[in-house]
């Protein structure tokens, strides 16, 4: 979080310098790895003994305005291995505009979202490969795309990002 914190108050707490301010960040900036343990009893029970969660922050803003910020996390194991289905990553397109005066030592720039997402993407990358293809879990997508359910089935559907109840 405090990587995320520091990119941000780059943003906001740019020197005031009228329109030109997009121009002066212009760049790419990239935060050192931010490394937490997992050491509960449930983390330890899901990743093992001495795995840690990665979270790196990477900012590029180009001279039009124009930004992309993304935060990835991923887990490690005790070996420094990667655990690729836990991987999750958060994207967001920003504009940066004009600064606004807040008071005699800042100017805030004006940064709007025009797109944010979040994926996790190598879960269901990894379900679909041959060695460890899930056929409950291709069953289900074909039925959800296709519309395909027999007479005797009942289909609950879950929203996403919400555990069943």
């Amino acid at each position: 979080m405090p990587a995320v914190l520091a990119l941000l108050a780059l943003l906001l707490l740019a020197p005031s310098a009228s329109a030109a301010s997009s121009h002066t960040l212009t760049g790419a900036w990239r935060s050192a790895p931010e490394e937490t343990p997992l050491s509960s009893e449930f983390d330890e029970s899901v990743w093992g003994k001495n795995a840690k969660s990665v979270r790196t922050v990477d900012l590029t803003v180009k001279p039009t305005g124009d930004a992309a910020l993304t935060v990835t996390r991923k887990i490690l194991d005790a070996h420094g291995r990667e655990i690729k289905s836990a991987t999750s990553i958060e994207h967001a397109d920003l504009t940066i505009g004009a600064a606004q005066p807040s008071n005699d030592v800042r100017s805030d720039l004006a940064v709007t979202v025009t797109h944010a997402e979040r994926q996790k993407l190598e879960s269901h990358v990894a379900l679909l490969r041959t060695s460890g293809l899930d056929r409950d879990m291709l069953d289900e997508q074909a039925r959800r795309v296709l519309g395909l359910v027999g007479d005797k089935e009942i289909v609950v559907f879950e929203r996403a990002g919400k555990p069943p109840s």
